[in-house]
């Protein structure tokens, strides 16, 4: 195995189906015998929020099938978890190891990393790279690093940043967005930076410092050389929280920030957080697809919407009304012709529908039974992954 970068690893690659520890009383355990994404529509990752220097010692895949029945994977703990599928199979990660499940068996490569990722992503290359922001490993204490791998070659490299949101352009470039740290602070000065990370240098570089934007959504979008994102400043209101704001675009060759006002169709401030103040907007996607035609969707409420990323001008499309309260606690998935909703709310069933992405028409709906009463601030649904289009 090739292995590059400053942290220890310990990456030895098993080519084998592996036996995962076997899953608590409660929570159905996947047999894996083959045959393993037969009926499976969904994947749901679970795990314990980060407390203090206490570490994250197991979290769950959860296998959701089209009958709303479920089974689960027991892994080595990893908070804020990833998760995302290809027609290769389900990709996802603990502290001690990546993961690739297809139909015929679970592969497994033993890699050491911090417990607490915020970012994970398919590289155009078919590596996979995680961000894993001040989580703690042993030995190391806490950390921010990148790790790359595709097959048995890793590239693992501290950063300074601590990229909160993330993405991967077409042509591979890897972004992120991180409050200032260590020598990109200016002291007395709010500010956020822009960085590429470079993993044949091993290192971030930075592109831009831009005022201190709150952006709600972990996923950054780009396309043709540009990165896209909502963005709230910090606004004294009756409810002191987030209220109005912008698309913020990032020129990667020029190194220009532009951030637009996000507005309804007759030129009003559109709010970016619900009417009490609390909640904010989130532009999820799996492969930049939230960007189409020069728009962003996005979601708010039971809301789902369109931003032209040049003017801020926004159309409200459609009404999605997943949940009886709406979609504070959930994920939204753009794809090329669909929508997919991941509804989670605690005393209500874990939902995952799917819309028409043109006319948003109901196309299908599974309610996975018994899971949501599992959850709780020691299970929090994370990560999120819905089949691919055939």
């Amino acid at each position: 195995m090739k292995k590059r970068g400053l942290i220890a690893l310990t990456a030895t690659f098993l080519l084998t189906a592996c036996t995962p520890p076997p899953a608590l009383d409660g929570w159905p355990e996947a047999k894996l015998a083959g045959n393993n994404l037969e009926d499976v529509e969904y994947a749901l990752y679970l795990s314990p929020q980060v407390v203090g220097s206490t570490p994250v010692n197991r979290s769950y895949l959860a296998l959701i099938k089209a009958d709303g029945s479920y089974e689960t994977i027991r892994l080595d703990g990893l908070d804020n978890g990833g998760v995302f599928w290809t027609e290769e199979g389900i990709h996802f990660a603990d502290k001690s190891a990546d993961y690739l499940l297809t139909d015929e068996k679970l592969e497994k490569w033993s890699l050491e990393k911090s417990d607490l990722m915020y970012g994970y992503n398919l590289h155009p290359d078919d590596s996979t790279v995680g961000l894993y922001s001040f989580g703690f490993q042993e030995n190391q204490g806490y950390t921010t690093q990148v790790i790359q791998r595709k097959g048995d070659d890793v590239i693992s490299f501290p950063t300074e940043g601590s990229y909160y949101d993330s993405g991967i352009c077409p042509d591979g470039t890897i972004v992120g967005i991180s409050p200032t740290t260590g020598h990109y602070k200016n002291d007395g000065v709010e500010e956020k930076i822009l960085v590429t990370i470079d993993e044949k240098e091993e290192k971030e570089k930075l592109v831009l410092n831009f005022p201190n934007y709150h952006t709600p959504a972990n996923d950054l979008h780009c396309r043709d050389g540009k990165v896209f994102a909502l963005g709230t400043l910090p606004e004294e209101n009756e409810y002191g929280s987030y209220q109005y704001g912008d698309v913020l675009t990032f020129d990667l060759k020029t190194r220009e920030f532009l951030a637009v006002p996000v507005t309804d169709e007759e030129g009003a401030p559109l709010p970016l957080t619900h009417e009490d103040g609390t909640g904010v907007a989130h532009a999820q996607a799996i492969d930049n697809e939230a960007i189409k035609d020069g728009k962003l969707s996005w979601y708010l409420g039971n809301t789902i919407y369109e931003t032209d990323v040049a003017t801020g001008v926004t159309k409200e499309l459609f009404d999605i009304s997943a949940t009886k309260k709406g979609l504070s606690n959930s994920q939204v998935v753009f794809r090329e012709s669909d929508i997919v909703v991941f509804s989670y709310n605690q005393d209500e069933e874990i939902q995952m529908i799917r819309y028409d992405r043109s006319t948003g028409q109901e196309l299908d709906r599974v309610q996975v039974d018994g899971l949501a009463e599992k959850t709780s601030i020691k299970m929090i649904p994370r990560g999120f992954a819905a089949k691919p289009l055939s």
